[in-house]
């Protein structure tokens, strides 16, 4: 009976996942590829897990947001707890924002065509040998290449080439299997450093294997772009977390493996819809529409980064999409603006979206938050939860904005003081190089020197308070 209910169970699978497969061409937005990597997986007999917040619950004091799809697994990931409570199989999108600590892009946001401060990590897990690596390749490479249909003579995979010093050899076993899978070994690249996951400086880790992408189409193949060059991107990371890693450096075995993967949806949508970039994709341009009619100058979009925008105004636009996008979703989450820790960075990111906006697109003050409505609509098919804070959202905008520079009633020529930038800084979220940005557009002066003396000031004492701490403690 049971192995009649399981075939019949397996059957089921199968017309799903061709039924997929078979409506795959159809595949064109960022909700239909979110949707569709779900389906894949849930066909595949994988259970989704909801979103956990961006704001980490107050028992993890490790990070400032949740950064990555693995956040609310890392108990189970580093063997500190049973993984028991969640289905063997699991498919995720999780909310991220990397925007502190360790995993930081706050400050490279519109500069370039890909850093995002928020973003989705799409992921897919085993726990407990529920699979191994072959079926964690195939999964992956079918979902690519059948489902969203990327043709197989643009990808590129990489496997763990082998560290003699810790004692871990060359992953020849994820190796084989990608040559098993008709791939030609040239697009089969070893690397070391790229291709091993760990969770900190002691802990659980594992060797992975990642698949790339070349944006150039129709160029013969470019191994030695992979890794490289921003014209070839990394879009699954599939790990393999099997090891211990110890005090001496030296890796040993785990008895059970873990799956973990991470696939980013605004990269993959890009790819998807054929753009090059993540802010031409249905995620972002209906932002940056609502940005373009802000724009009291008739400022436009064109995608322009470095030398050809040397006005700043295509770097202002990804840059005040992505923090407004950012900021409403950790408003969200329980985020507040505030002086210190996650409030402090939501609230340089409004800030620092304000005065993009009004100083470089000419958009009237205090407008941020009619981007609000634009940001929920893109995003509340996933997370419904936006709809239901809009007001809010929208509220807590709207007062960050009025608390800026602007209220501090300078007129062309005044020397904004060293005092003035420092509290800007430490207690409002605006860095001297925003500030040189509106000085520059309303012929301010500033008192570089004074805020230096006082930026280091501040944190030579708030070290001596940190030493003193560690002193009373021990």
């Amino acid at each position: 009976m049971i192995a009649k209910v399981l075939s019949i169970q397996g059957n089921l699978i199968m017309l799903v996942t061709r039924v997929i497969r078979r409506h795959a061409s159809s595949i064109r937005s960022g909700d239909e590829t979110r949707r569709a990597f779900v389906n894949f997986f849930e066909s595949e007999g994988h259970v989704q897990v909801p979103s956990s917040s961006v704001v980490p619950p107050a028992s993890d004091q490790s990070l400032l947001f949740t950064n990555a799809g693995m956040n609310q697994f890392k108990g189970v990931l580093a063997g500190v707890e049973s993984a028991d409570r969640w289905p063997s199989r699991v498919v995720t999108h999780q909310k991220c924002i990397r925007a502190g600590g360790k995993h930081n892009d706050l400050d490279d946001v519109g500069k370039d065509l890909h850093h995002l401060s928020f973003f989705e990590m799409m992921g897919n897990w085993a726990f407990n040998n529920a699979y191994g690596k072959e079926t964690a390749c195939k999964l992956a490479w079918t979902f690519l290449t059948e489902v969203i249909q990327i043709p197989k003579d643009r990808l590129y995979v990489t496997y763990f080439g082998g560290n003699a010093r810790w004692g871990v050899a060359e992953d020849t076993e994820t190796r084989d299997i990608w040559r098993t899978m008709g791939l030609d070994p040239s697009r089969i690249l070893p690397f070391v450093g790229e291709n091993f996951w760990e969770m900190g400086r002691t802990g659980s880790c594992g060797p992975c294997t990642e698949i790339h992408y070349d944006r150039v189409e129709g160029r013969s193949g470019v191994p030695h772009l992979v890794n490289r060059d921003d014209s070839v991107v990394e879009l699954w990371n599939v790990v393999f977390t099997n090891s211990m890693r110890h005090e001496d450096g030296s890796v040993s075995p785990l008895d059970t493996m873990h799956v973990d993967t991470g696939l980013g949806l605004e990269r993959l949508v890009s790819v998807v819809q054929g753009v090059g970039s993540n802010f031409d994709t249905d995620l972002f341009r209906p932002i940056i529409g609502g940005i373009e009619k802000l724009s009291a100058s008739g400022a436009r979009y064109a995608g322009r980064v470095g030398a050809a925008d040397a006005p700043g105004v295509d770097a202002a636009f990804r840059l005040v999409a992505d923090h407004v996008r950012a900021a409403s979703v950790a408003l969200t989450d329980g985020a507040r603006p505030s002086g210190a820790d996650a409030g402090f960075v939501v609230r340089k990111m409004i800030r620092r979206a304000a005065w993009r906006a009004t100083s470089q697109l000419a958009a009237p003050r205090h407008s941020l938050a009619a981007l609000v409505p634009v940001v929920v609509g893109s995003l509340e098919s996933a997370y419904p939860e936006l709809r239901k804070e809009k007001e809010l959202i929208e509220k807590m905008i709207e007062n960050e904005e009025k608390k800026e520079i602007h209220n501090e009633g300078l007129k062309p020529g005044d020397t904004v003081s060293g005092a003035t930038l420092f509290r800007l800084h430490d207690a409002r979220g605006l860095s001297p190089d925003l500030v040189e940005l509106l000085a520059d557009a309303r012929g301010l002066r500033l008192d570089l020197e004074g805020y230096d003396r006082l930026r280091i000031a501040a944190k030579e004492q708030s070290k001596a308070a940190d030493e003193k701490k560690k002193g009373v403690r021990r």
